[in-house]
This record gives C-alpha cells, sequence and structure tokens, in this order.
C-alpha cells in the first residue's frame, strides 16, 4: 500500500493541512518536507507514524511525548489524524485510517476509525521512522517487525536503531518462505536459460571442430 492523502485538524500547530501526494501518473513515490525549524515538520511525520500502527500503539507512543497533542487553540478539543492509502493488491482500491484524539482536562484519549475494520491490512504496512536526534548505530535486536519498533525514534531519540544484520537476514527468510513458488519457477528458468546457453556453447563448438577437420582433410588432399 502507498500513502495518498495526509490530513491533519487540530494537531499541535496545525489547524487545518492536507497533503496530496496522488498526481497524474499515480502515487508519488518520493516526498521532500522543507520547512524552517518549529513549522511542524517533525510532527507531521509523527502523525503519519501515530496512524500506521493500532490505537493501543499510537496511545503508549504519544505517551513518551512532553505536552500536548491536540492544538490548545481548538474550541472542541479534539483533533484528528487522518491517512488514505491507495492499494494495488486490490485494484488501487482506497482505504483509510483514521485517529481522533480528545482532550480532556488535559487528559488525551484516542480512538481509531478504518475502512472496512474487519480486513484492513495493517500487516501489509512497512515503515521506517527516524528522528534528528537518533543514534546512527543498531544495536537492538527486536523478536520481530512491528510499525511501533520502527518509528519509535522519531518519538524518543533515546531509542537504539535495529540490527541491520538481523533485518537482512530476517528478510531474506521471508523471501524464501513467503515466495517459494516464485523463486522456483525462476530457478526453474534460469536453469533452461544455463541449458540453452550450453547446448549452443556445445554445438559452436562442434562445428568449429569439424570445419578444422575438413579443412585439414582439404589440405591433405592437395598434398
Amino acid at each position: 500500500m502507498n500513502i495518498k492523502r495526509v490530513e491533519l485538524t487540530n494537531i499541535r500547530c496545525f489547524d487545518d493541512i492536507r497533503i496530496d501526494l496522488s498526481s497524474d501518473g499515480g502515487i508519488r513515490k518520493w516526498a521532500v518536507i522543507l520547512g524552517d525549524n518549529g513549522v511542524g515538520k517533525t510532527t507531521l511525520l509523527r502523525s503519519i507514524a501515530l496512524a500506521l500502527g493500532d490505537r493501543e500503539s499510537a496511545a503508549a507512543l504519544l505517551r513518551d511525548l512532553p505536552g500536548e497533542w491536540v492544538r490548545r487553540e481548538s474550541t472542541n478539543k479534539k483533533g484528528i489524524i487522518r491517512v488514505d492509502f491507495s492499494n494495488k493488491a486490490i485494484n488501487g482500491q482506497n482505504m483509510y485510517t483514521q485517529l481522533l484524539i480528545t482532550n480532556k482536562n488535559g487528559r488525551e484519549s484516542i480512538e481509531q476509525y478504518k475502512s472496512k475494520p474487519e480486513n484492513f491490512p495493517l500487516d501489509d504496512v512497512f515503515a521506517c521512522g527516524y528522528g534528528a536526534g537518533r543514534t546512527i548505530i543498531g544495536t537492538r535486536s527486536y523478536p520481530k517487525y512491528r510499525t511501533i519498533d520502527s518509528v519509535y525514534s522519531l518519538f524518543d531519540y533515546e531509542m537504539p536503531l535495529q540490527n541491520t544484520e538481523l533485518t537482512l537476514r530476517r528478510l531474506d527468510s521471508r523471501v524464501r518462505t513467503h515466495y517459494s513458488h516464485q523463486m522456483t519457477a525462476a530457478a526453474r528458468a534460469i536453469a533452461a536459460m544455463k541449458f540453452l546457453m550450453l547446448r549452443s556453447k556445445r554445438v559452436a563448438i562442434r562445428r568449429q571442430s569439424l570445419r578444422r577437420q575438413n579443412m585439414r582433410s582439404m589440405m591433405l588432399r592437395c598434398l
């Protein structure tokens, strides 16, 4: 799935902002966010990270942040984070996840709403978020991939990154496990190509050998 649109309402410094990542050619693969310090770049990235997980993960991430998440000037003390997706696996079907954050007497609670909540493909979401003050060495080994772990350094700069060697091994194992039939088909195709190349080479060698024999025979006849 790819992110199609991001909407924030009454979230920290944002009154109402909408970022559309779609274009005539489809969903943009890259987006660069530029701005001076304090204009909300980190808030925008954190908001996306919050919406990519489940409600419990979002609540846990918010607890690690100082201050209130709902915009202070909000009259109803409610903030909304909505992320729309385009799912190519389901013919480009539009899907969304939305967080409603309510501030009541300084305490914030979260509710999550999804399109088709019973089968929303959160497992198909892959995200990596890195905070500005993160470390550059990966030393921590997580038991498995979780969105909350992969974006945690956006919220806590002291959070160590994951061990890259372990990540690569898991990716290799996942590919071999879940895509074994594609790999088998690819292996067969490669084997067939190697056989044809080897056969062509053998045929070329035989033809060259026959030419040499014919040339020798002709030379002997001339003599």
